[in-house]
């Protein structure tokens, strides 16, 4: 933290629009969570914004909540009697 406190004192007032990733990868809330999961092992980003058709906002998915879905929907499967390969 004092790192953090001493970099910020004596920086040169940077700004997020500086650094941030204008393109960023973007999934659809209509989007496969199997079809994330696959997208995520060869894109790197840990958070993906979840935008509407037009193109707006509408939440955010994490790779942890990815690996949680997946996780649930096979649990829920076993508990069901299901059978999985």
């Amino acid at each position: 933290r004092t790192m953090l406190e001493a970099t910020y004192q004596n920086e040169s007032h940077s700004i997020v629009a500086d650094v941030m990733n204008t393109e960023p990868l973007c999934v659809s809330p209509d989007d496969s969570i199997l079809k994330l999961a696959d997208r995520m092992t060869a894109d790197k980003p840990k958070l993906y914004p979840v935008c509407d058709d037009d193109c707006r906002l509408v939440g955010v998915i994490s790779r942890t909540n990815v690996l949680y879905a997946i996780d649930k929907h096979l649990h829920d499967t076993y508990e069901s009697g299901n059978r999985f390969v």
